[in-house]
């Protein structure tokens, strides 16, 4: 009822009253109404019941955010308290606002969602009333798990990704659910769902070793005679990738150039190596000298060139032209022997570039020497003069190859010891006149550094060789 109606209904009363009671118009007049209690001042009615005029809403809010219920209500000296359920919500804790128009709860957590929050209006006048039911529905807030890599090779990049939200944020500024990343790093992403809430995920990335083969090679002074030369890579690696077109650690060139490969660790990173193998021609040796020179012997001596498989060398008296000629392994010496005393010899030297001698060098211009006068013993053994002898591989692994030039024949020794001097092993065999070859065995050897001494007669010579 309105204030309108009651106001007539008061007036109707009134009227009667005075009706009956015979008052004088003008009196004052007190009327009263036991459903009402309404006092009537200059047509102002001031004591209301309690009325809700806005329910409060159904919230949502997310784990750990701030909620609020509002009611709207008028009536005179109204109050309020809110329930869940059937039980008074009381002020502490996260709960504020229970005895007024707003309820606020903060944090809120899982244990307060509920579809029975309500309000109680109260006052003095008229009976209270009481709020609709409403719901608190507490969201779950994410959990983004970035997924990708926690290792990348050097030089490429990985890809994360922060799952399937609504927004995303990362540390780099992105704003999409992946991102590429090439540097280590702690990468961060705060992601929001559907229902507003958010959270933060993090991914630690971290780079593995760099992969650095090295191209290692033999023979590279046989190709420029139609032979080959060997190139490798020095570590094991899953796979091999060769600018050839080959697949395996070693490889077989016949030709100058650039040669490249790409190895793949077990990581699936990979690296690239590169050598650049010089197009060589066969070429003589260059730097000739000659020493040494006794009565019946001499070393003819030079620097060996970039391509050689052997070299044959020619003695002849000097302005004869009737060469005599001997073809040896690749050596930077040779020794004559037998020479007639007080003598003029002319010598000269070709490269050979391959066992068939189709590729071969120049001669090298004719070197003169005179032998001695003085008559020596028959036996060169007995003279002091230098010699020397090549070893080749070194570093070696099974076995090495010895070469030198005898003046004589004989038996020589070879003896193997360690840098404490402790005996390794001896070989002892015959030389004959001129070059002579001999394979020492290493089989059963250490790897490390030992002196490998040769003995002819006098003759004492040492050299260090690597065992690997």
């Amino acid at each position: 009822m309105n204030n309108s109606a009651q106001f007539r209904k008061i007036s109707m009363l009134l009227v009667a009253t005075m009706f009956i009671t015979s008052i004088a118009v003008g009196a004052a007049i007190t009327a009263s109404c036991a459903n009402f209690n309404t006092t009537l001042n200059s047509g102002k009615i001031d004591n209301l019941p309690p009325q809700i005029i806005t329910n409060p809403n159904n919230e949502t809010t997310c784990q750990g955010g701030s909620v609020s219920f509002t009611v709207v209500a008028s009536g005179t000296n109204i109050t309020y308290q809110w329930k869940k359920g059937n039980t008074n919500l009381m002020n502490g804790g996260n709960i504020s606002g229970a005895t007024s128009a707003t309820l606020t709860i903060n944090p809120a957590t899982s244990s307060d969602a509920a579809s029975n929050y309500w309000v109680l209006v109260s006052g003095p006048y008229g009976n209270p009333v009481g709020s609709d039911y409403v719901s608190l529905l507490i969201a779950n807030a994410p959990s983004p798990t970035i997924t990708g890599p926690a290792q990348i090779c050097p030089g490429t990049s990985g890809t994360l990704d922060a799952g399937s939200y609504s927004s995303y944020h990362w540390s780099t500024g992105s704003m999409s659910e992946t991102i590429n990343v090439n540097t280590s790093g702690t990468y961060m992403v705060t992601v929001t769902n559907s229902s507003g809430c958010t959270s933060a995920g993090q991914k630690a990335i971290s780079l593995y070793s760099a992969v650095t083969p090295q191209i290692l090679s033999t023979g590279l002074n046989q190709i420029c005679g139609g032979g080959s030369g060997t190139l490798w890579v020095g570590s094991n690696y899953p796979s091999y990738n060769w600018s050839t077109g080959d697949r395996t650690q070693t490889i077989s060139i016949n030709s100058g150039g650039t040669y490249m490969v790409t190895v793949t660790n077990n990581n699936g990173c990979s690296g690239m190596a590169s050598l650049a193998v010089n197009n060589v021609t066969c070429t003589t040796p260059g730097s000739l000298t000659t020493t040494n020179m006794g009565s019946t012997y001499a070393t003819a001596n030079w620097q060996q060139p970039g391509c050689y498989y052997d070299y044959t060398i020619g003695i002849s008296p000097h302005n004869m032209n009737t060469w005599t000629e001997y073809t040896f392994n690749p050596n930077s010496h040779y020794t004559f022997s037998g020479l007639s005393r007080s003598t003029i010899y002319d010598w000269h030297i070709r490269t050979n570039c391959n066992s068939t001698q189709t590729e071969t060098s120049d001669w090298t211009s004719t070197m003169v020497f005179t032998t001695s006068s003085a008559r020596e013993s028959e036996n060169p053994s007995t003279n002091s003069y230098p010699f020397t002898f090549n070893v080749y591989p070194n570093p070696a692994n099974d076995q090495v190859n010895i070469v030198f030039s005898a003046d004589y024949a004989g038996a020589y020794i070879l003896n193997l010891t360690d840098m404490t001097g402790r005996l390794v092993k001896t070989e002892i065999d015959n030389a004959g006149l001129g070059d002579n070859t001999q394979v020492f065995n290493l089989n059963g050897v250490a790897k490390g550094i030992y002196l490998l001494e040769f003995k002819m007669g006098d003759i004492v010579n040492q050299t260090k060789i690597f065992v690997e």
